[in-house]
Order: structure tokens, then C-alpha cells, then sequence
């Protein structure tokens, strides 16, 4: 972070930052991000205590939409014997039950493993957060133009959708 403040650069926080509390957002916010974007593992019920700490009028965030990434693989699961072949870069892994799950070839370094089904919550009450990030992975331009357009009209999205961990009960 320090390299691309020295360069001039504006420093954006993404998801994967893992922002579950307020000393973890306040922390980062510090070091110069100009905004940030709070973990999808943490509850809505407890994003508001995390938002209190927000100084600077930075903004914050959270996902509303995308197909979540499960795991990061460095041994890619759709390799064959004989490397990668003629891989696209985009492949499907179906589990015992019939689910399908894209694994995303990250330029031969890793793979991302997504979700089986989209993370949607923009039909849900929401906390006071700046902004919703819609997370496009692998849809087609009209599936991110019917999120887009579910998101921004409050609406349900059409088809099967998870509400992720964002309204789980913490014991």
C-alpha cells in the first residue's frame, strides 16, 4: 500500500480484505484506502457497529450480488494428465447432488472455485451502507443486466439465489 500511495495511486479495498470489524475497517481506512468493501461473511445484524467506526466520509460497502468465491486452489481440479491443454480457463465441477461449480483459471497461477448459485440480498432490508457491489464473474451481459436492473429497482432476482452468511445469527 505504501508503493502505490508513493505512485499516486487510489487505493480501492475489495471483499477479500476480510473486513469483519471496526478496527479491521478503521485500520485499513488508515493506511489509505479511499473506501472499502466489508467481508461477505459479516452478518448485516453487525455491520452497523462496524460502520460507527468509519471516519474521513470514506465510503463502505458490501456485496449484493455475484457468484461468491468458495476457495482459491493453486492444484487446478480440472486439470487432465496432460496439463491444461486446450482449458479455456473456465470449467465445471458437479458434485454428488447435481450442483455445478465454475473453476476460473487465474492466468495458470490459480484457480477460483464460485459458488453454485449467486449471492443476491438486494430485495432485503439493508444496513446503512454506501454502496452495493454486484460481483460479474462468469454471466452473460443480459444476467448482469437483469441484476443490475433487479438491484437498482429493489427487486427479487429471478432464479436460485443465497442471502450468504449476511443474515445468519451469531451465538
Amino acid at each position: 500500500m505504501e508503493l502505490a500511495k508513493e505512485f499516486g495511486f487510489t487505493m480501492h479495498g475489495g471483499m477479500m480484505l476480510n473486513i469483519l470489524n471496526s478496527q479491521a475497517l478503521e485500520r485499513y481506512l488508515d493506511l489509505g484506502l479511499a473506501d472499502a468493501c466489508l467481508s461477505f461473511e459479516l452478518p448485516f445484524s453487525e455491520m452497523g457497529t462496524v460502520l460507527q467506526s468509519k471516519t474521513d466520509g470514506k465510503k463502505t460497502g458490501a456485496v449484493m450480488y455475484g457468484y461468491l468465491p468458495l476457495m482459491k486452489l493453486r492444484a487446478c481440479p480440472a486439470k487432465g494428465e496432460n496439463g491444461c491443454g486446450s482449458c479455456t480457463g473456465r470449467s465445471v465441477l458437479t458434485d454428488r447432488i447435481g450442483e455445478c461449480f465454475t473453476v476460473i483459471c487465474r492466468e495458470k497461477q490459480y484457480s477460483e472455485l464460485l459458488n453454485c448459485v449467486p449471492l443476491y440480498v438486494g430485495d432485503r432490508n439493508l444496513p446503512p451502507l454506501d454502496y452495493g457491489l454486484l460481483y460479474f464473474t462468469t454471466e452473460t451481459a443480459e444476467k448482469c443486466r437483469a441484476a443490475c436492473e433487479a438491484y437498482i429497482n429493489k427487486r427479487g432476482f429471478p432464479g436460485r439465489k443465497t442471502a450468504g452468511l449476511y443474515f445468519r445469527r451469531l451465538l
